[in-house]
């Protein structure tokens, strides 16, 4: 096995920054380039988790490099379960770079994104889920998103998923001794047991697809893109919302030909707000450019806000917006703007437009009156109580692979009804299993692991 080396920090000036070593020779490699000013002390006899002052030398020349603390954490009590090594350096560019090309003369590698947390994965410390949640930690946009990961990391947020799984597997032990050692495919066991179980499994299961949106929400933010037809007051919303000038406004219609991007946050929640181009006959091809956007941007967002203009009457561009927010099914709010200037929308054309009931708000960009109540919409929509207690967070891929699981689930209990064979049985019992243990990585395979870990920054 290498020993792999990283700067751990982010390059640039700073007090400190932290060169990460791990693997068999990371101690004997550090001691190859680190000093004391009481002569060479050997790192190799140094406990764990002890830190040891001294200088780092260009073991070529013997010239002074850095003042540095060097960490020393042994296996297996260490973050990737080998040998780790931290040298705690001046933050500079240059000492960063110098100390890292010195260890990497010394008998080092670059570490590969993610390589350190993946060691820790393979090496058992962590399992997949716990490895998911570390660069999530390093993303996270909430403090209560945060209260979230810290429960996974700390294993405790899949404990029911894997008391079940363990429920699974005496199931499907059973399934197929009777399978190979009964001589009638007769179902020995107790159906009212198995169905009782599999109703409480898609229970816990639902649980956690449910929460996935919200806890998504609180880890990752919102993502509000901002759309109506040209000059109805979309960049002084977002300006209002953002309380400084961030998008142009000029009374001229398409002020705004591209996307344009800014955040706030709002009861813990970072918002991300995109001023988008509104939609009008474009003149030429920058707006035909800045259109096409507006239409990708709707289709990613979270939730989207239609602003109309509330002194005129709709007309078949408000349409337009409407029929493809609608077709997207995403989450949206309706803003009225100019309401200084009158009040021209009835409910029933809104109504006739979104072809259902939608949250409406009145507001008046150019005073500010009514903006406050933006923030409430976004929070009824899609902004999690925050009485809730919510102690669960999956990502996408753990949420697709429970899906799947659900579905399964669904399967044994019609093979049940159906009465079916035990071999059908036990096929699907196999598939629940295959499945689990790829929710947790066991016998994951390296395209998997790539696909996650190159995700990581380098150093973590």
């Amino acid at each position: 096995m290498d020993t792999i080396v990283a700067i751990a920090t982010p390059v640039g000036q700073s007090a400190i920054g932290i060169i990460k070593l791990s693997g068999p020779a990371a101690i004997e490699i550090t001691q190859k380039i680190y000093k004391t000013n009481k002569g060479n002390k050997k790192l190799a006899s140094s406990p764990t988790h002890t830190i040891h002052y001294g200088h780092i030398i260009n073991p070529l020349s013997n010239k002074k490099i850095d003042e540095v603390l060097v960490s020393v954490m042994r296996k297996p009590h260490s973050y990737t379960r080998e040998d780790v090594v931290e040298i705690n350096c001046h933050g500079g560019r240059w000492c960063l770079y110098k100390v890292l090309e010195l260890v990497l003369q010394a008998g080092a590698r670059i570490a590969e994104p993610g390589e350190f947390t993946k060691r820790a994965f393979m090496n058992g410390r962590i399992d997949l889920t716990q490895a998911e949640a570390v660069i999530d930690v390093i993303n996270v946009q909430s403090e209560q998103g945060l209260s979230l990961l810290l429960n996974t990391l700390e294993g405790d947020t899949f404990q029911p998923l894997n008391a079940l799984h363990k429920e699974i597997n005496k199931w499907q032990t059973l399934i197929e001794t009777e399978l190979n050692f009964s001589e009638e495919l007769a179902l020995g066991f107790s159906v009212k047991e198995l169905v009782d179980d599999i109703n409480r499994w898609s229970k816990i299961i639902n649980t956690y697809i449910d929460n996935y949106k919200r806890s998504s929400v609180l880890i990752n933010g919102l993502q509000m893109a901002i759309v109506g037809k040209t000059n109805v007051g979309k960049s002084s919303i977002m300006n209002r919302l953002l309380k400084k000038k961030r998008s142009i406004v000029t009374n001229i219609p398409g002020t705004t030909t591209d996307i344009i991007e800014d955040s706030f946050f709002f009861d813990g929640i970072i918002i991300r707000l995109l001023d988008t181009a509104g939609f009008c006959r474009s003149r030429n091809k920058i707006e035909e450019e800045g259109i096409r956007l507006t239409r990708q941007i709707i289709g990613q967002a979270d939730i989207i806000m239609i602003v109309c203009d509330g002194s005129q009457d709709l007309n078949h561009y408000d349409q337009s917006i409407f029929d493809l927010v609608c077709r997207h099914k995403k989450p949206f709010f309706i803003v009225l703007n100019k309401m200084d200037l009158g009040d021209n929308v009835s409910s029933h054309s809104l109504i006739k437009y979104s072809k259902r009931q939608i949250p409406t708000l009145k507001v008046c960009a150019l005073s500010g009156k009514g903006i406050d109540q933006i923030s409430g919409a976004i929070s009824a929509l899609c902004i999690p109580d925050q009485k809730d207690t919510l102690n669960v967070s999956i990502n996408f891929r753990q949420k697709h692979i429970l899906v799947h699981i659900k579905k399964v689930c669904a399967e044994i209990k019609r093979l049940i009804k159906k009465e079916q064979s035990e071999e059908l049985l036990a096929e699907n019992f196999r598939s629940l299993n295959k499945s689990f243990n790829q929710f947790f990585g066991h016998h994951a395979s390296e395209d998997i692991l790539d696909q996650i870990f190159t995700k990581f920054c380098i150093g973590k």
